[in-house]
Order: structure tokens, then C-alpha cells, then sequence
């Protein structure tokens, strides 16, 4: 198994991604004209409450897993990295096995306290077997990011895509005439064949690969208790600061619907809005999370892997480079939700109810994907205590503002957005100090800036006037395509010129990067 490129792997994960996204994307359009916001309100209520579960099962053991692995085989110790993930993929099978269980019988109990509306114990208990087998596919994920090699983890995704659709709409469809309850819960028996269609694949690759094969295992005089310890250290703050998120969007999940209907809505209404608000306009916001994402998950082994060997400035480049690929990729999608956002909810989704949240999150979007790369530069670095310090002070802001915005008449779900706006704003600018000041780092946003934000700028101009010669006479499809292809054009175009995007970084690119040689 030959080790990728941060920039390569992070390519593969995100042109896999954008098809992912794409599917994703498709199908969340036929679901919501299929189940309504309603449908969608009740999948997404219950969706949090099993991430958090998830969370608490895997306890941070994933990124463990691939900053070890990555150290490990930087060392020369390939083999001792392999008796090292074995060890931690039996012990993620105990402990899905465990949870998994415990929610089955304890899901009566659970739900009717944790949900504002009592129909969501359906789709939930629904969701439970999805635990074990997304702990064995972390395992295997770690292990195959942790040797830098992120093309195995990207096609199991876009498997889990494919076979989620065609399950949950199946299901969905065939029990819709039975209540939205029972269309949510065909959707999460989507989700559970999806999750186990990837650990499928996962599994085949890794049987037919054997990562670690025909290495000399010089090392198994080493204990491995060291390692363990190490995987704790590392694990226990990840996990908590994704149990903190997961939490977070648990109680955003029970505190919105609540706080809506102290603004004056009904339940049914407040369900509905909730449904806009998560499974529509934050959904689109979540778009550029393809690259953001796929850099997190790039830059911790990478990181690990050069302070592994001493190599301080290579660990300085990788973070300046994930610092500016996310400003390049992030400015002008969030410039395209915050001027287009009717045109894309109705669109999309039929749904232009969902354009008031898309454009007040949109003035905050920039933050969502910048916090994604620096958390990851953070964990890569080792700095996990930070990221979790960060993490709970951001979301106790969220959820504060959450709850006094939301339950406002003139605010709303408006009122939600611009919490979570400025939520992202702290942990993102606390992130941007620690690197800074704990690390040494510096990372120059202001000339990383300059040029994104004037490309941005005359693409903004250009998708308006486009739009409004456009779409008078060739209707809203039409006009809001060909705006988007000509503004993200001069977008590319404008970037090329300022320097913001260099021949070399089109070299790097998978696939076709030879083309610019």
C-alpha cells in the first residue's frame, strides 16, 4: 500500500465527495418531496441522538487509530502498527456490540425524554444496529488514513451513498401510506444497509490488500501497552469534544421544535421549520464540507507522520496549504448561498421556506469550513485537549443564543442561524490563536485572502447581472443554472490571474494533473 499526497488524498476523498454529495443531493430532493418537512423533521430530530451515540461507542478511537498508525509507519514500524489496529478493531467490536444492545432495550425509556415529538421512537430504535457496524468501518478507516492512503475510505462511502438511496427510498415509499413516522424509519433503514454496505467494502479491500504483509515483525518484542496509552491520551479529548458537537446537536435537535412553538408556532409547524432548517438549508450550507472535511482528515496523519521524523517544515507547509485551499473553496460558495438562496431551496427542494435560514447561515459559512481545517491542524498536531477547550466553549454560546434567538417571534429560525453563526466564529478564531501561539504556526489568512475575496467579489457582480437578464426571460432554472456556470467561471478565471490558484496546484490535482505539465 503505497502512501498518497495530503493534497492527492485529499483530492480523492473530494472528487469521490462531490459525487457522493451529488447522490446525496438527489436524494435528499426525491425524499423531501417524497416524506415532506415534516418526514424530514422527524429523521433529522433523531439523527444527532445516534451520532452522539456513535460517539460515545467509538470514543475518539478512529483518529487515534490513524495518527498512530501514521507515526508508526513513519518509524519504520509497519508491522506494529498493524498488531496495533487489530487490537483497537476488537475493542470498537465490543463496544458497538455493547451500545447497540443497551439501545434496543432501553429505546422506550429513551426516546419519549429526549424528543419533543414522540413519534421519532420508530426511526430511532431503527437506527441502533448502524452502531456496531459503523465502529468496524471506523476502525478500518482509521487504519487505511493512517498509512495515507484515503482511496479504500472514499469509495466505501460513495457505496454507502448508493445503496442508502435505493434502500431508503424503497422503504420510505413502501411504508409512507402507514404515517411520516414510518416513511422517517424506512430512511434509517437506509442509513443501517448503507453503513453496512461500506463496511462491507472496506472489509474485501482490506482482506485483498493486507496492509502490513511481507513486513519483517521485528517489533512484536515491543509491548503494545504504550501505544494503548497513547491511543487513550489521544482518544479521551477527541471523543469528548466530539461528544460535546454531538450533544450540541442533540439539544438543538429537542431545543429548537420547543423554543419555536415559545415563538408561536404549533407543533406540527414547529417540526415542519425545524425540517427547513436541518435537512434542507443546512444541507446545502454543508456542500463545500467535501473539501473541508476530506483536508481534516488528510492533515492528521500527514501532521503526524512528519513530527513523527522531525520534519518541522513540511508540517508548517501542510498547514498553510489546508488553510488556503479551504479560503479558495470556501468564499464562493458561501457568496452563492447568501445572494441566491430563494432560487436554490425552491430549486432544490421546492421549498423556499428554507431560503431565510440558507441566507443568514450562509454570512457565517465561511466559518464552518475554516473551523473544520484548523481543528484538524490542531488534532494533527496532538493538541486535542484544545480542540475540546474550543469546542465547549463555542457550543455553550450556541446553544445560549439558540435558546433566546429561537424563541423570539421576530427572529425564529433566523434566530437559530445567527446562533450557530457565531458559534462557528468563536471556535474558528480560537483554533486560528492556538495554532498561532501553541504551536508556532503562523498561518497568513491575510494574503491567503486578498485574492479569493477579489475573485469572489467580481463573481458575485457577474452571477447577479446574469441572473437578472436571464431569468425574467428563461425562467428560474435556466437563469439560476447559468449564473452559477458563468460566476464560478470568472470565479476560476480571476483566480488564475491574482495568483490565488498557480499551475502548480492544478499539476497536483488526480487524474488529469498531468494535463497542466
Amino acid at each position: 500500500m503505497n502512501r498518497q499526497s495530503v493534497i492527492y488524498g485529499t483530492l480523492v476523498l473530494a472528487a469521490t465527495g462531490l459525487l457522493n454529495r451529488i447522490l446525496g443531493f438527489a436524494y435528499r430532493i426525491l425524499v423531501v418531496r417524497l416524506v415532506g418537512a415534516e418526514g424530514i423533521g422527524l429523521y433529522e430530530m433523531v439523527f444527532p441522538a445516534y451520532v452522539l451515540m456513535l460517539v460515545i461507542t467509538t470514543a475518539g478511537i478512529p483518529v487515534a487509530i490513524a495518527r498512530i498508525v501514521a507515526a508508526q509507519v513513519a518509524l519504520g514500524k509497519s508491522a506494529r502498527a498493524q498488531r496495533f489496529f487489530r487490537f483497537t478493531f476488537w475493542l470498537l467490536c465490543l463496544l458497538g456490540l455493547t451500545v447497540t444492545v443497551a439501545l434496543n432495550y432501553l429505546a422506550p425509556v429513551f426516546v419519549p425524554f429526549f424528543f419533543a415529538d414522540p413519534r421519532a421512537y420508530q426511526p430511532f430504535r431503527a437506527l441502533t444496529p448502524a452502531i456496531l457496524i459503523v465502529s468496524l468501518c471506523s476502525a478500518l478507516r482509521g487504519l487505511f488514513q493512517g498509512r495515507q492512503q484515503m482511496t479504500p475510505p472514499a469509495l466505501a462511502q460513495l457505496a454507502e451513498q448508493v445503496v442508502r438511496i435505493v434502500v431508503g427510498l424503497s422503504m420510505a415509499s413502501l411504508w409512507l401510506t402507514r404515517g411520516v413516522e414510518y416513511a422517517a424509519t424506512g430512511l434509517a433503514v437506509g442509513m443501517v444497509a448503507g453503513e453496512g454496505a461500506g463496511f462491507l467494502f472496506l472489509a474485501g479491500w482490506y482482506l485483498v490488500a493486507r496492509p502490513g504483509r511481507g513486513t519483517a515483525d521485528s517489533s512484536r518484542r515491543e509491548s503494545l501497552l504504550p501505544l494503548v496509552k497513547e491511543m487513550y491520551a489521544l482518544a479521551l479529548p477527541v471523543s469528548l469534544s466530539r461528544i460535546v458537537g454531538s450533544v450540541t446537536l442533540t439539544l438543538e435537535a429537542m431545543l429548537i421544535p420547543q423554543r419555536l412553538q415559545a415563538a408561536g408556532y404549533a407543533l406540527r409547524q414547529a417540526t415542519e421549520i425545524y425540517g427547513y432548517y436541518a435537512g434542507m438549508a443546512m444541507t446545502l450550507v454543508h456542500l463545500p464540507n467535501i473539501l473541508t472535511s476530506s483536508l481534516a482528515v488528510s492533515m492528521v496523519p500527514a501532521i503526524a507522520a512528519a513530527m513523527a521524523v522531525g520534519n518541522t517544515p513540511a508540517v508548517h507547509r501542510r498547514c498553510q496549504e489546508a488553510v488556503r485551499v479551504t479560503v479558495v473553496t470556501s468564499l464562493p460558495f458561501a457568496a452563492i448561498f447568501y445572494l441566491l438562496p430563494y432560487q436554490l431551496t425552491s430549486l432544490i427542494f421546492a421549498a423556499p421556506e428554507a431560503g431565510l435560514p440558507l441566507r443568514v447561515l450562509a454570512m457565517g459559512s465561511f466559518f464552518f469550513y475554516l473551523q473544520q481545517t484548523t481543528a484538524g491542524i490542531l488534532q494533527g498536531l496532538g493538541r486535542v485537549n484544545t480542540v475540546l477547550r474550543h469546542s465547549l466553549v463555542s457550543n455553550a454560546i450556541t446553544l445560549a443564543g439558540i435558546y433566546f434567538l429561537t424563541g423570539l417571534p421576530a427572529y425564529g429560525i433566523a434566530g437559530t442561524a445567527l446562533a450557530v453563526n457565531v458559534g462557528a466564529a468563536v471556535f474558528c478564531w480560537l483554533n486560528i490563536s492556538a495554532i498561532k501561539e501553541e504551536a508556532g504556526l503562523s498561518l497568513p489568512l491575510v494574503s491567503v485572502l486578498f485574492s479569493p475575496l477579489a475573485a469572489t467579489v467580481l463573481m458575485a457582480g457577474t452571477l447577479l447581472y446574469t441572473y437578472a437578464r436571464l431569468a425574467p426571460a428563461a425562467g428560474p432554472l435556466i437563469g439560476t443554472g447559468t449564473s452559477l456556470g458563468v460566476g464560478l467561471t470568472v470565479y476560476l478565471g480571476a483566480l488564475l490571474l491574482t495568483g490565488g490558484l498557480t499551475r502548480r496546484d492544478l499539476q497536483r490535482l488526480p487524474w488529469i494533473g498531468h494535463l497542466f505539465g
